[in-house]
């Protein structure tokens, strides 16, 4: 049976016990109505896994339309980033990590295609290559990045800044403090 006519099912059996629960004149009889509902109410839950009525369509994937436009790097900065991925293969930490850099700094913010219809800023994408580095290249990476990271992180701490948190996870999401500012920044919002 879908999902779907399990929900219709389940919704006429609620308004036929909802018009039972309201419509009985004797108390005894209605409390005993109402231990039913609650009874139906939790198997219904059950039964319905947890889905929403709006979980219950299945849509077409999403594609842009040819009027939406997206800040997309040019052919030299793709061809750089293909180059630190090369360089990446190759174990060049040096060079892929100052590559890396380069790119964050200088074309953060345009966007690029990481999978069908799912797109991140180029400096997201530079952290996640940055992120996803062997143990000896990561180590590299946090020799260059963690005196700076450190001192924006305690003092995004010390002072309890949000904006300072964030430019740690934003600039130097894999140094040894970028998980720690993420973590900040949502205890932060937590006590808001």
């Amino acid at each position: 049976m879908t999902h779907l006519l399990r929900f219709r099912q389940a919704t006429k059996q609620a308004r036929r016990l909802g018009e039972l629960l309201f419509t009985c004149k004797d108390r005894a009889l209605n409390r005993g109505y109402r231990g039913a509902a609650v009874a139906v109410f939790v198997s219904w839950s059950v039964i319905l896994g947890g889905l929403a009525r709006g979980q219950l369509v299945d849509l077409a994937p999403a594609e842009l339309s040819d009027a939406i436009r997206v800040d997309e790097p040019d052919a030299p900065v793709r061809t750089q980033l293909e180059r630190v991925r090369t360089q990446i293969a190759a174990a060049e930490w040096d060079d892929a990590i100052e590559g890396l850099e380069q790119l964050a700094s200088l074309h953060g913010e345009k966007i690029v295609p990481i999978s069908a219809g799912r797109f991140v800023t180029l400096r997201t994408l530079c952290n996640y290559q940055l992120a996803g580095l062997p143990a000896a290249g990561r180590q590299l990476y946090r020799k260059r990045v963690d005196a700076s990271a450190r001192r924006w992180y305690e003092d995004g701490i010390a002072r309890r800044d949000e904006a300072l948190l964030r430019r740690v996870i934003d600039e130097f999401f894999a140094s040894s403090f970028g998980d720690n500012a993420l973590w900040a920044v949502g205890e932060i919002a937590l006590e808001r």
